[in-house]
């Protein structure tokens, strides 16, 4: 069966993965691989050598290592996927008959199972991208993951190319975590995404404990999360969505939150606001 999909897969040392992934690659399938080795200093691209594989010279992060795969991608759309993460081939044609339905300016993201646990990501449908990224204020976080979902490629690739010019405006260079979250405010923000409708249905499992997940690391969170934010905060703000308290109301939740490194956050979400 043959997919109009090519699947980004950003690896960095990762070599305790590669063989687990390309094992469970089906021959019945057809779909564009396009492996990216981000700098690794291990054996990652040499176990990639017979694949379609990119090799940054540098560790570059994610969110350039996904943009300098899309661009060799083929394919009517993208898919990202993390070379630790399983996936549910089973699941494809559910999930590619489903795009059909849905025009470009529409995500629809996946839940994720978190191995080893009941836990389910999932999330509400917003016809109003605005109250998602309200939500996303109020929760301090992206509440979507586009991990295994279809984006139309020109879609994918114009989404990058605002939202690396969001970064280079905020003197940022690169980013270590909420990539996900960055690019998909940014497709909202600028009209690229006016509905998500989130599928109900498990196409991939969230390995929490592979040892390649850094969303934990409280410096780079407390670095590049209000950079997310700060967006969001200036285009909610400039177009009157936000009520008065809303930055009081900010201000408590990051508090709560983030706690001895409250004032560090702030600092950096005001700092990357005065730079939009």
């Amino acid at each position: 069966m043959t997919y109009p999909l090519s699947v980004i897969i950003p690896c960095f040392n990762a070599e305790k993965h590669v063989p687990g992934f390309l094992s469970a690659i089906r021959p019945d399938i057809d779909i564009e691989y396009i492996f990216i080795d981000d700098g690794s200093t291990d054996n990652t691209y040499n176990l990639l050598s017979d694949r379609r594989v990119i090799k940054n010279p540098l560790n570059l992060g994610t969110h350039k290592s996904r943009f300098a795969g899309i661009k060799y991608a083929t394919r009517e759309y993208v898919m990202f996927q993390d070379i630790d993460d399983p996936f549910n081939y089973d699941s494809l044609d559910y999930l590619m008959e489903e795009r059909k339905k849905y025009g470009h300016d529409t995500l629809l993201p996946v839940p994720k199972r978190i191995t080893g646990t009941d836990i389910v990501w999932n999330m509400e449908s917003y016809d109003n991208p605005f109250q998602y990224l309200i939500s996303e204020l109020n929760s301090l976080c992206g509440r979507v993951s586009i991990h295994n979902t279809p984006i139309h490629t020109f879609t994918a690739i114009a989404g990058f190319n605002l939202m690396n010019r969001s970064l280079f405006d905020a003197g940022i260079d690169r980013i270590d975590v909420c990539e996900d979250m960055f690019l998909f405010d940014t497709m909202i923000i600028y009209g690229l995404i006016k509905h998500v409708l989130p599928l109900n249905n498990i196409f991939a499992w969230y390995n929490q404990n592979s040892g390649t997940n850094i969303s934990r690391n409280m410096e780079k969170r407390v670095k590049n999360i209000p950079i997310a934010l700060a967006q969001i905060w200036y285009f909610l703000h400039r177009n009157g969505f936000l009520e008065e308290d809303a930055g009081d109301r900010l201000n408590a939740l990051v508090n709560r939150v983030y706690k001895e490194n409250a004032d560090k956050f702030m600092k950096n979400l005001l700092e990357a606001h005065g730079k939009l």
